[in-house]
């Protein structure tokens, strides 16, 4: 299983986790030392990245060349498609901190994409905003303000999306080797980016 992200419910009892090729799993971890597959969800292409909404009731997966995929998980054991909406190469993803727009790390011809999820049913594209290099990871700010990209060669790409119609770039800073991973530090002062070969 080739395993990209893992996201915990809110009551820690179980783990969603994106297996590449073998879609959505996931995983009871009440007892961390035996943990099992409690359910499982075919994705339309790899799953590359899960996040799940603030009350654990979807899992929104970055589906690769199938976009955008989001799962009802209410019933751990039988996930069900509730929607998606097709992108570029959905690799990474982050959700902003009211839950109605799903940021979209897709690509090269993809670059930044802005989905409203407020109906999870059908989700729509409402912005976009290219990127230098293949946008591969992305993380949303605590205030929901900014999106921090991990542009691969065009290293991290800050981009302004208070007006999620028309993210703007607002800067970028280099990195030794391609960025290819970024999260927000826990009082969202500080970025980190895992550059490819280079660590850390």
């Amino acid at each position: 299983c080739d395993t990209h992200a893992v996201a915990t419910s809110p009551d820690g009892r179980y783990a969603f986790v994106d297996a590449g090729p073998d879609g959505l799993q996931v995983v009871d971890i009440s007892n961390p030392a035996t943990g099992f597959v409690v359910g499982n969800a075919a994705t339309g292409n790899q799953a590359r990245d899960v996040v799940l909404s603030a009350d654990g009731a979807y899992a929104f997966v970055a589906s690769f060349t199938s976009g955008l995929e989001i799962f009802d998980v209410s019933n751990v054991s039988s996930p069900s498609l509730a929607g998606g909406v097709g992108t570029s190469k959905a690799g990474g993803l982050s959700l902003s901190p009211d839950g109605n727009y799903a940021f979209i790390a897709d690509g090269n011809s993809g670059g930044l994409q802005v989905v409203d999820v407020s109906n999870v049913a059908n989700p729509q594209i409402v912005g976009n905003a290219g990127t230098s290099g293949f946008a591969r990871d992305v993380v949303v700010s605590l205030d929901g303000k900014y999106a921090y990209v991990a542009a691969q060669a065009g290293g991290l790409e800050i981009f302004d999306v208070s007006n999620p119609s028309s993210p703007s770039l607002l800067g970028s800073g280099s990195t030794a080797e391609l960025a290819v991973g970024v999260t927000l530090a826990a009082d969202g002062e500080h970025v980190f980016v895992a550059a490819s070969g280079d660590g850390l």
